[in-house]
């Protein structure tokens, strides 16, 4: 039992830290800027139910996709952690707000790239492969309704905890996720190497 609730926490986590909600609050503020209270929920709505489609995409067909090309798990674990790392350094030393502050409000840019990128993708692909389709589908469900509510009352968190506070809090989100990046590629190599034996 305890086992099972690792897995799912552990899973529950990478998720949150490759949607990365605290970092968005600026960008979806900055995006939704001039819009209606009302606005801003319905585009928020749809960008969670958008993303989760796309996460469910990926869990059912990632595998299937990684066969059809003949990559190994553990292949995709190394590259996978090599992007997932890429990210995670853009996540410490770019200004997201700046980047996408001038783009048109929509559920793109916010739904995919932003909150389903080559993160969150990467991340779902590696997790139905290692724990299975159904707990990274139950995963990622929480993920994103644990997004949802921090988007949700984000003015409220932003106006509270003051930019630069935010700014930090994303960043220790990046670090993270950069460990987390190096256990994937590590996980994949061990499994690499353990095919030759």
């Amino acid at each position: 039992m305890s086992e099972l609730i690792l897995i799912y926490t552990q899973a529950i986590v990478t998720f949150f830290l490759v949607i990365d909600p605290p970092g968005l609050i600026p960008v979806f503020l900055a995006i939704t800027k001039g819009m209606q209270e009302s606005e801003r929920v319905n585009l928020l709505n749809k960008s969670i139910i958008v993303g989760f489609v796309l996460l469910i995409v990926f869990t059912i067909f990632g595998s299937t996709i990684l066969r059809l090309f003949g990559i190994d798990v553990h292949d995709f674990r190394v590259a996978g952690g090599l992007l997932l790392l890429i990210v995670s350094l853009q996540i410490v030393f770019t200004n997201q707000e700046k980047e996408f502050s001038t783009s048109r409000p929509g559920v793109v840019p916010f739904a995919t790239p932003l909150m389903v990128g080559p993160g969150a993708v990467t991340a779902t692909i590696v997790l139905s492969g290692t724990i299975g389709i159904l707990k990274t589908l139950i995963a990622g469900a929480v993920a994103f309704v644990l997004a949802y509510i921090v988007l949700y009352f984000g003015k409220k968190l932003f106006d509270i905890l003051g930019k630069d506070i935010t700014e930090v809090i994303t960043k220790v989100i990046g670090l993270i996720l950069a460990a987390i990046s190096v256990r994937y590629i590590r996980d994949g190599f061990l499994g690499i190497f353990s095919s030759f034996n």
